[in-house]
């Protein structure tokens, strides 16, 4: 009976002004300005919201609720208003001017990936957003080739893909020397191959390019450039997969999951996948630190010093000097399923071209038989 004779003397206006703050808090992340993990990161906003929840017709559960968190949180209205500032901080703290050319070394993409760790995520600016908005459902019930890098595209002809929407990640541009024809669209989002691929961005020319925000000013811009806000993968399937990139790209595991989500906000309804082997050997010349991040036996940061990639198209893709992470194709394989169950729970249709390889999530269809 304590915490509910305690809940008795608490004065109406402060009350008030913690579901104000509360209010505040959710229109923040209606905005999108932060992230539910962000505002989960704070444990008062996290009880306050669960005492939201409680029905006003269950009054003692209610009281209750409200004492836990009033014993957890000094002042909510504080936590909301440093929120904010943090939010502001963010989004300065990752704008630059397009064009400019920031120095890229390791102090500063990982100063940059401790803050989006940390937050939740680098905030979309809202000109950024309304721009993106613009290219929602352009290609509605189409059909997309989207493209692994996996030593499987060998195998294919590719030029049939010649007059095919198509979407291209990462270091596809080693395949243009062999190819009369450049992918409709691309991405990259891994903190490692992301500024290092600066040097041949230039290779991209003419190809919608869809940037995380995170990177901004680290890798150039174009009037064929879209920065999207790539945020962390949540607990709910709306947190997996994403319908409405303006509120930002739930991703892990591979930059295909980002590439899918993407499509699927450009309109396109049957997606292809090719060149996904979903297998990797990690050679015996690649340097490895940072630890057993995932329990795989492998260290999370990869370094390469010979063009002997055995687990893409072109030998040199993590060839001598790239940057890259432990692969954890047991993450890749989980979130397949979740693109899987998202894209066919809105009406769409996923499937799986590549010939041989281990990913087994998607129908197998023959690729020559697309055509």
């Amino acid at each position: 009976m304590g915490s509910i004779a305690a809940v008795g003397q608490i004065p109406t206006m402060q009350i008030k002004q913690q579901l104000e703050a509360y209010k505040s808090a959710s229109n923040l992340r209606s905005l999108r300005a932060i992230s539910k993990m962000a505002l989960d990161q704070t444990p008062a906003l996290r009880m306050l919201g669960q005492a939201m929840k409680v029905s006003p017709r269950r009054p003692l559960k209610k009281a209750l609720s409200i004492a836990q968190f009033l014993a957890a949180a000094r002042s909510v209205s504080d936590s909301t208003n440093g929120l904010e500032r943090v939010s502001q901080g963010i989004a300065e703290f990752w704008r630059g001017e397009d064009g400019e050319a920031l120095p890229i070394d390791d102090g500063l993409v990982n100063r940059r990936r401790k803050v989006w760790g940390k937050y939740g995520g680098i905030p979309l600016s809202p000109e950024d957003a309304q721009r993106l908005s613009g290219l929602r459902d352009i290609h509605r019930g189409q059909r997309i080739f989207i493209m692994g890098n996996g030593p499987s595209l060998n195998s294919l002809d590719l030029s049939k893909l010649e007059d095919e929407w198509t979407f291209g990640v990462n270091k596809i541009y080693l395949l243009f020397d062999r190819i009369g024809w450049r992918p409709s669209f691309w991405t990259a989002m891994d903190w490692r191959v992301g500024p290092d691929i600066k040097d041949d961005f230039s290779l991209l020319d003419g190809i919608t390019k869809f940037v995380p925000y995170r990177f901004r000013g680290m890798l150039p811009s174009d009037e064929d450039t879209y920065w999207y806000h790539s945020r962390p993968v949540g607990d709910y399937i709306n947190d997996q997969f994403e319908v409405d990139i303006t509120r930002g790209v739930p991703s892990r595991g591979t930059v295909l999951v980002t590439a899918i989500q993407l499509a699927f906000f450009l309109g396109f309804r049957e997606l292809i996948l090719i060149g996904v082997d979903a297998s990797y050997k990690i050679p015996d010349t690649v340097i490895q630190s940072g630890g057993d991040f995932f329990g795989t036996g492998i260290m999370l940061n990869l370094q390469s010093t010979a063009d002997d990639d055995p687990n893409h198209f072109d030998p040199r893709y993590f060839g001598k000097g790239a940057k890259w992470h432990d692969p954890n194709v047991n993450e890749m394989i989980r979130m397949f399923h979740t693109m899987r169950r998202g894209i066919e729970y809105m009406g769409g249709q996923i499937v799986n071209a590549t010939p041989g390889g281990n990913l087994e999530v998607f129908d197998r269809v023959h690729y020559d038989d697309l055509f």
